[in-house]
């Protein structure tokens, strides 16, 4: 039931929503990305917890293994200080959008841990700067369970909130985190993380094997229907 949660609350506090340069700035019109969205159900419930099934887990082995290459690459000097673009776009519970171009730079900090830092920030604009890797992140108790051929769970309780994480493909291999929250004994969602990541399966020369190139975060309004959604795609490199 805890197979990622001490890494998992340790990302917790480094997932700063930090923002950057808007060279589109477009407030209440449609979103911009809306093609390239996940699905989110707001009212969607829990599942049996149970190991991932090893379909998920081909998967999960392949982001595991694109994200350790990844990781590798981030700390050398081809790709330190580099800028990186993103087309991001916000949705929130007022039902006003906004789209906007994100240029960053490629850091580290600690010992090799990666990000990206937005060069400019506005008040209104976010970005997720956070690189996950086999390290470092969601997956990384994940990946070490795959490299020591451990059984992984579905489900884990973090403070007394209950995550379950999911893989998939699409046009990308992919994983959702679901964050729920218990009260009165019904469990009701509150929150959606997806990530597709640049894996060996679709991997050709000029991309990045193990970039996240779609993330998108879900999180439930206040009046518990309606959802604000932020939703980050990776454009390339200068």
């Amino acid at each position: 039931m805890n197979f990622f949660k001490h890494k998992f609350i340790n990302s917790l506090k480094i997932l700063p929503l930090i923002a950057a340069a808007s060279l589109v700035n477009s407030c209440g019109q449609g979103a911009k990305y809306k093609a390239k969205d996940v699905a989110f159900n707001s009212e969607a419930t829990m599942i049996a917890t149970t190991n991932i099934s090893q379909a998920e887990r081909n998967i999960a082995t392949r982001i595991c293994y694109s994200y350790e290459s990844k990781a590798k690459k981030f700390i050398t000097s081809e790709y330190l200080g580099g800028s990186f673009k993103f087309k991001n776009s916000k949705y929130d519970c007022a039902d006003q959008s906004m789209n906007y171009d994100v240029m960053s730079v490629l850091q580290v900090e600690g010992v090799d841990r990666p990000k990206f830092s937005p060069l400019n920030l506005e008040s209104n604009q976010s970005f997720f700067g956070a690189i996950q890797t086999d390290r470092f992140g969601y997956l990384s108790v994940v990946c070490l369970k795959i490299k020591n051929n451990e059984p992984i769970s579905n489900t884990t309780t973090i403070s007394g909130q209950t995550v379950q994480i999911a893989f998939s493909r699409t046009n990308l291999d992919t994983y959702t985190l679901n964050y729920f929250s218990t009260s009165g004994g019904i469990s009701k969602i509150v929150m959606s993380e997806t990530f597709k990541t640049r894996t060996q399966f679709d991997y050709v020369n000029g991309q990045i094997l193990g970039m996240d190139e779609y993330y998108q975060k879900n999180t439930i309004c206040s009046d518990g229907k309606k959802s604000s959604q932020f939703s980050q795609v990776y454009s390339g490199r200068n």
